[in-house]
């Protein structure tokens, strides 16, 4: 074995065996997490095998495959209740974050709506993870343009997240991008898609207005 090698080994070691520590921790400790929430949503905490609990818990959890199968098996059901769902529910819950929690907004959201078709009782303790296609189901069938407006308002949040980032970080934003997305794709909801937008909307404008402010003294220096 060389000595280059020997040191491409150690750097291994050095770099991944504490990442693997720490996903050993995680998985150990990972049902002892899941039953403490259940715990807090009132729900009986059920034990599972490892395998069944790392294929269907956290692979589960990772995936949107879980939301579209119910949802493909609750159609008719999320069909005949549609009416519940408001016509811009996707539009008002992408800017739910200029009002915060201050503004109670009367308008139930595609994730809350989807929630309450599974689990009726759990209005206001937790909501579902929907996905990007069982969203975009719900919008079609209160219209086919429906689903295009919130297609359209899915898209332009994305752009303007790849934008904003590319004007901080350069092209490495788009990494930064990627990143931000990835929780929104899994989760379906639309306020996760437009919030990236509005975090670094108000860092561009805080940092022009720092930049506008300091080029005064930086000519008279």
């Amino acid at each position: 074995m060389s000595f280059t090698q020997l040191n491409n080994i150690k750097r291994i070691i050095k770099t991944d065996f504490p990442k693997f520590i720490l996903l050993a921790f995680l998985l150990y400790f990972a049902p002892e997490l899941y039953g403490i929430r259940d715990s807090i949503r009132g729900v009986e905490t059920q034990q599972h095998p490892a395998h069944e609990f790392i294929f269907g818990k956290l692979i589960g959890r990772f995936s949107n495959l879980p939301a579209l199968l119910m949802f493909e098996g609750r159609y008719d059901l999320f069909n005949q209740r549609i009416d519940e769902l408001q016509v811009f529910s996707y539009l008002a819950d992408c800017l739910k974050y200029i009002w915060g929690g201050f503004i109670k907004t009367p308008v139930m959201n595609h994730y809350d709506y989807f929630t309450s078709i599974l689990d009726p009782d759990a209005a206001g303790f937790y909501a579902m993870q929907t996905g990007v296609i069982p969203a975009m189901g719900l919008s079609m069938m209160k219209s086919p343009l429906i689903m295009i407006f919130d297609m359209l308002i899915t898209c332009l949040s994305i752009y303007y997240t790849v934008r904003l980032s590319t004007f901080f970080l350069g092209y490495s934003g788009k990494y930064l991008a990627m990143a931000l997305q990835v929780f929104a794709i899994l989760s379906g909801a639309p306020n996760q898609f437009s919030n990236p937008v509005f975090h670094l909307l108000l860092l561009a404008i805080i940092f022009l207005v720092i930049k506008y402010i300091s080029t005064p003294y930086a000519r008279k220096s």
